[in-house]
């Protein structure tokens, strides 16, 4: 992601910020009342906005500051989203934190995948969801675009489960922190 520099961000923020994988992975989210959620990877907020309301703290990360400044503006002043600047592999967070961690179009831009999933699970409390959406579209390229059980599995993640969203054209992976001792 180092070629990313202010030209493209805009770019992406304006073409691809609302994008509808975000409303794809957070309706297979099946987020309830309460749950605490980090958007890694977070852009312009757009997933977290459509929870905001039906969820407890919301907060997203990503590691450029002009995004995080489109997620601001789009967010507004009276929202109660946070926002931070950090990258997916060293996240700024306690363990245990959050009850839903998503990747929405992130995993295949970060710089150590594997690094990336490690810190998501740390930060996921048991019995949390790891969410992760977007990745691939067709259900052709599922098995080789979003085929995360092992390395989930390795984390301690349970009941992995990858699913059509959108009639082939987006597909969800949730998997669920079965324990810590991983």
């Amino acid at each position: 992601m180092a070629d990313w520099d202010d030209k493209a961000i805009d770019w992406y923020a304006k073409n691809y910020g609302e994008d509808v994988s975000n409303q794809w992975v957070m309706g297979a989210a099946g987020i309830a009342a309460g749950e605490d959620v980090l958007d890694i990877g977070c852009g312009t907020g757009a997933a977290l906005r459509l929870i905001e309301g039906k969820a407890g703290k919301l907060v997203g990360v990503d590691p450029f500051a002009r995004m995080i400044e489109h997620a601001k503006a789009a967010t507004g002043g009276a929202s109660k989203i946070e926002y931070a600047v950090a990258a997916g592999e060293a996240l700024p967070f306690d363990d245990d934190s959050f009850d839903v961690v998503a990747f929405i179009n992130v995993v295949h831009h970060l710089e150590d995948a594997n690094k990336g999933l490690a810190e998501a699970a740390r930060v996921l409390r048991p019995e949390g969801r790891l969410v992760i959406g977007g990745e691939v579209f067709g259900e052709s390229t599922l098995p080789d675009g979003q085929a995360y059980d092992a390395q989930l599995g390795a984390l301690g993640f349970s009941d992995i489960e990858s699913m059509d969203v959108a009639n082939g054209d987006g597909f969800v992976t949730i998997a669920k922190r079965s324990r810590r001792d991983v």
